[in-house]
């Protein structure tokens, strides 16, 4: 059971719909990872971390705070979700 993470599955692959909080991109350009808080309705905030640093970017990837995206990655741990495929990160929804 230690492998469920607040309704979440650790190392699945889910797709999450939610509003962004928070948005720090600026460790990719040191080839960091970026970080995106996000508050979804079933998981409260979630934090999607953006793994690889200077990586393509997918042309939609560009988000703000307030925007609602999809986003595509594997959880890692508690509220944590790691976007591993540029083309899959994430698409603005509105």
């Amino acid at each position: 059971m230690d492998n469920i993470v607040s309704s979440l599955t650790k190392n699945e692959e889910i797709i999450v719909i939610g509003t962004v909080v928070q948005v720090n991109l600026e460790a990719m350009s040191h080839c960091g990872d970026g970080v995106i808080k996000v508050t979804t309705e079933n998981h409260r905030e979630l934090i999607l971390n953006i793994v690889g640093g200077r990586r393509m970017q997918c042309p939609r990837a560009e988000v703000k705070d307030g925007d609602l995206i999809e986003a595509c990655g594997v959880v890692t741990g508690e509220n944590m979700i790691d976007l591993v495929d540029p083309i899959k990160h994430y698409l603005r929804l509105k």
